[in-house]
């Protein structure tokens, strides 16, 4: 939160909200799914979006997130939800755009992340995840290993970008914008946005 509010947004989260941007987001709904404090719907909504809503797994993000709302005064344009967003997918209205930013890599399976993301999108949906490269698979999998070892059930993945984006257009979205890498993290990163067809 502090360094979003002296420096803004970086990598691929500055990378993506201007890709989403692109897309016009002028009083727009927008649905961010495992937004952590919730920088980049915040940017999006300093730029014109109109409401957006926060699915959050960990509850740990909640002190910050509510701190930099009311210091923006967007406390009354944003709610925040507790939940795995695959399990709470059903009880959420649609929304313009749907945000995904590093929460793909975060699920053992991809599809139904993806294929809830596109029934709840009514415009665009943007999302960055890993490189699907070897080494990339290597260095998750030792950081798997190492995390493994303090107890903690976290666990990263890396998913075929090309299946990830061939099921977008499958639900009749056209991968536009920039699909490009990232160096973010030295492993590089897809961004994406995917735009109603």
């Amino acid at each position: 939160m502090r360094r979003y509010l002296t420096r803004g947004l970086g990598g691929t989260a500055a990378d993506l909200a201007r890709a989403v941007a692109t897309q016009g987001v002028a009083g727009a709904t927008i649905l961010e799914v495992g937004g952590g404090v919730g920088t980049i719907h915040v940017d999006l909504l300093r730029g014109g979006a109109g409401t957006a809503v926060n699915v959050e797994l960990s509850p740990g993000w909640e002190p910050d997130a509510a701190e930099l709302l009311a210091r923006l005064d967007l406390a009354d344009r944003v709610e925040r939800r507790l939940g795995d967003f695959v399990v709470t997918a059903p009880t959420l209205l649609p929304a313009d755009v749907v945000i995904l930013h590093r929460v793909v890599c975060c699920y053992p399976h991809w599809e139904p992340m993806l294929d809830a993301a596109g029934r709840l999108a009514g415009r665009v949906v943007g999302l960055t995840f890993p490189v699907d490269r070897w080494w990339t698979r290597g260095a998750i999998g030792v950081r798997n290993r190492v995390i493994g070892l303090t107890g903690c059930g976290f666990r990263g993945f890396v998913h075929p970008v090309a299946a990830m984006l061939g099921a977008l257009a499958t639900a009749g979205f056209q991968v536009s914008g920039p699909t490009r890498l990232s160096g973010e993290g030295g492993f590089g990163a897809v961004v994406g946005v995917a735009a109603a067809s």
